[in-house]
């Protein structure tokens, strides 16, 4: 059962916020209000902070420098370019989400909503490469489309639909990027040379992209619990008390490993397609 059918409502201090009573469609198992009437979810707030500071911590690609004396690009120095769209995407989903979890209105889950929206058609572009314009005119179209979809209907699994198709496009695209390189690198040991490009191996991209996976994965696996044992999960934070009543919090968790894993998933976008 997902978050657009359970909710959580009627906390001791729900009407008691400077946000008014929730009116959001979904309200996660963390006590509204319950440690500050300035903001809804306490916890849920503060952990979309990951999606910041993994925007901010990995802002674009690497520049390329000629290292002498063979001429190799050296991908070491300097650090990072200006902000990519990924990175924007990212910088976005954690600011809208973070005001949606603080207020739990029906206008910022939409916010937090689309910019799920606005993520999975950075990944979607990314995966053919910032050079495509016909992939940026696809990706922008399809987020913009879903979007209008989603705000006319109001319908949650249209967004769910929209976002996880999209995803999956990307995930297809991304395993045909690394069998590429793959074909790549065994052309090289055919011909007994050497890729000296710099690019990210075939193995290591593998690895990578499925521990960015399994990250996900396990995160997903963490909202489900928050949903589903809600009850328990209260009375075991009851119990504990704080602070380390927060580390059972399990959707602040759902924020920050999907924080992490999307940020994983970028770095190999960025290593496969730019180059």
């Amino acid at each position: 059962m997902g978050h657009h059918n359970r909710h959580f409502s009627g906390d001791r201090y729900a009407a008691a916020g400077v946000w008014g009573t929730p009116t959001s469609t979904a309200n996660f198992c963390e006590e509204d209000y319950a440690i500050t009437l300035y903001i809804a979810e306490f916890i849920n707030t503060l952990t979309n902070l990951a999606y910041i500071y993994y925007a901010v911590q990995h802002p674009g690609p690497r520049r390329r420098v000629r290292r002498s004396p063979n001429g190799a690009w050296d991908y070491t120095a300097p650090h990072w370019t200006q902000p990519d769209f990924f990175a924007v995407s990212l910088w976005v989903l954690g600011i809208l989400s973070l005001v949606f979890h603080a207020t739990l209105k029906h206008a910022t889950q939409y916010g937090d909503e689309l910019a799920m929206l606005v993520l999975a058609g950075a990944l979607l572009q990314g995966s053919w490469g910032p050079q495509s314009r016909a992939a940026a005119l696809v990706s922008w179209s399809t987020v913009v489309a879903a979007s209008a979809l989603y705000l006319r209907t109001g319908e949650i699994l249209h967004q769910v639909y929209c976002f996880q198709s999209m995803i999956l496009v990307a995930g297809i695209r991304t395993v045909y990027l690394m069998w590429g390189l793959k074909k790549a690198e065994a052309a090289h040991e055919a011909k007994g040379t050497k890729d000296e490009s710099g690019k990210i191996t075939a193995a290591d991209a593998l690895r990578n992209w499925l521990t960015s996976l399994a990250t996900l994965a396990f995160a997903y696996f963490l909202w489900h619990i928050d949903l589903e044992a809600c009850g328990l999960l209260r009375r075991m934070r009851t119990s504990l008390g704080l602070p380390f009543a927060w580390l059972l919090e399990l959707h602040g968790w759902w924020h920050i490993l999907t924080a992490l894993g999307a940020s994983m998933y970028v770095q190999l976008l960025r290593e496969l397609s730019y180059e």
